[in-house]
Parts: structure tokens; sequence; C-alpha cells
């Protein structure tokens, strides 16, 4: 393993580990803690700028919500199963489901539409232990999903939304160039063909008229719908897939999503499904190419030692830090934490 992967680094930087009695599941140390909870508080208040609502939804649900939402039929394999008095239940693989039970909650008006709910979701899924490899592919991870619930009109302009948000994301705040690809109908899918040529056709003129650049993958959405995929790269230029846009028509219908328009005419809604715009927030893809990124813009140990070799410099942020009272404004707006390394080790061991 390179310098720079993600699993020495991980180590070296004591964020995470792993450990055979959970197999694929991430153990956060202190270090990798704190950046998991900013980047949900990142994304908490970026959200939040788009009027997303945020929910929290069950770990475990009874097979009837799967048989409904047809991933009993789809999906089952890939899910934890379990039971409860008697009765066949689920570890969640996915948000979506259950976010269609809030929904059902109460009458829904058209003014009430566009719905945005944001869900930091746990799922698991089951994998391979072949396929299990650091953070490339896990067992557990936290989806850091968006809920849509819109018109069929609305539909291009929720889209646009979205990618304003994966705008700000990766090209304003990380600086990741990326990519966007247009994932059709697979050969396992739910509904029938005409829904999938409109939702296809929907996704397609939202990029177009987004002015976004995209190529088609074909056969790569999901069982239920069409999706929009973004990726990036990390160090070693390897491309991975992150953000997720998926339309999807046949859940509304299997769980009877209806919303009264402005004539009291009940109608059934589409559901527009934001997967994950930090990819399943540092327990993934994301966290790989984040970590792995940050170390290249590390200062070379070269530089540190010539900064360190000033001892007025070293000395006043020896004392800064113990004070604990950084005075720089522009450290104090960051919300920069602080942390001294007081073992009796040479800089070089610290580092």
């Amino acid at each position: 393993l390179k310098a720079n992967d993600h699993r020495i680094l991980g180590q070296d930087m004591d964020l995470f580990s792993f450990n055979d009695v959970a197999p694929g599941s991430v153990f956060w140390h202190h270090n990798g803690l704190i950046i998991y909870n900013e980047l949900i508080n990142f994304m908490r208040k970026l959200l939040k700028q788009f009027e997303y609502k945020e929910i929290s939804t069950p770990q475990i649900l009874s097979n009837k919500l799967w048989k409904v939402s047809g991933h009993w039929e789809h999906f089952k394999e890939n899910m934890f199963l379990t039971e409860y008095e008697n009765k066949d239940a689920a570890v969640k693989p996915m948000n979506c489901p259950a976010a269609m039970l809030i929904y059902k909650t109460r009458p829904r008006s058209y003014k009430e539409l566009p719905l945005r709910f944001a869900e930091f979701g746990i799922v698991h899924r089951k994998e391979l232990s072949g396929v299990l490899a650091g953070l490339f592919r896990v067992v557990k991870l936290t989806m850091d999903d968006a809920h849509i619930f819109c018109s069929k009109e609305q539909i291009e302009s929720e889209i646009s939304n979205l990618f304003k948000i994966v705008k700000i994301i990766y090209k304003d705040t990380f600086n990741f160039p990326y990519t966007v690809e247009l994932s059709t109908r697979p050969n396992k899918f739910m509904g029938d063909k005409k829904e999938w040529d409109f939702a296809e056709e929907a996704l397609s003129n939202a990029l177009k008229k987004s002015k976004i650049k995209y190529k088609v993958n074909k056969g790569d959405g999901a069982f239920y719908g069409p999706k929009i995929d973004v990726h990036i790269k990390d160090s070693l230029d390897r491309s991975w897939q992150v953000a997720t846009i998926q339309l999807d028509m046949q859940m509304p219908q299997r769980f009877e999503l209806k919303y009264t328009d402005k004539d009291n005419k009940e109608k059934i809604k589409y559901y527009l499904g934001n997967a994950a715009n930090l990819t399943k927030i540092i327990n993934d893809k994301f966290d790989i190419v984040l970590i792995e990124k940050v170390f290249l813009e590390v200062p070379s140990l070269r530089k540190i030692k010539k900064i360190l070799k000033k001892e007025k410099i070293r000395k006043k942020l020896i004392s800064i830090i113990n004070k604990g009272n950084v005075k720089y404004p522009v450290l104090r707006d960051l919300n920069l934490m602080q942390y001294l390394d007081s073992r009796k080790n040479t800089y070089f061991l610290k580092l």
C-alpha cells in the first residue's frame, strides 16, 4: 500500500480501524469521528439553505414494508434478515421506503410540494467478504439522503437545485473535478417501459437545460428508476461514483402516495431521491478521496521542519494552544479545532 492510501492514513492519523468481529463495519476513533460529525454538520447547514426538513427512520422494519417497496423481491439477497415476535423483518439497506411512511401520515396538498426531507440514515447491505477492502466497500454505511416529493412539473427545477448542491459540495467546497453519467433501465426492473422512457427523458432534459455535460451508462440504473451519477477521482486517478439523483415513479404508486391539486383532485406524486451527496458520509468513497486529497496537500516534512526551527514562532504557537485562546479572527471564524501533542518525543515522531 502507498503512503497516501486511505487505509494507511486511517491508521497513522488515528481515524478509524476494522475488526473481524464486525466485518465491513468501521470503528471510528475520536479523530475520525470529528471528521464524520463535521461533514454531517456541513450538510445540515447546506440543506437547510435549500429548505430541507430533517427526518429519522427506524433501523429494523417489517417485511411488509419491503414487499410493498419491491426490495423483498428484487434486493432480498443483499439484506440482513431477522424476525420479531415470529414475524419476518430486515435491517434497512436504504432509507427511502421508510420516508414514504412519513409522507403518508396525513393528507398532502399541492401547496406543500415540493416537499424536501433530509435523512442521515445508517443502512446495512450484505457484501461478500472477498470484496471488502478498507472504506472502498463496506457493510454498514451512513447515507445522507434527500427525499423529494414533487409534481411532474417540478422535476426539472428540483434536479437543477440538486446540481446546485452538487456544485457547492464538490467544486466550491472541496475542489473535486467531477463527471456526470445518466444510468438507464437495467435488465431487472419494476414498472413498464413507458414509465421508464418518461423518467429517462425527464432526467436527460433536466441535464440539458442545466447545461451539464454527461454520458449515458446503459443498463446501470436502479431497479425502480433511472439515475444520474456523479463521479470523482482519488489520488490514484481512479473514478468513484458518489452523489446519485434518482427519479422513482414506482414507489409512489406502490405506496399510493397522493396529493390534492388546486382542483381538489387526488394525484399520484413523483419521488425524486438524491442519495448521498457525500456518498455514504465518510463511510465510503468520499472519505477515501477526501483523506487522500488532504494528505497530498499537507506541507512537506522539510517545510514543517524549517518553520519549527524558528524558535519564536514555535513558542508563540505553543503558548496560544496551551491557553486555548486563538486570537486570530480567521481561525476563530473557521471554528478550527486545537490539539496539543505534549508527549516527550521529537516533532518528527509526533508528525
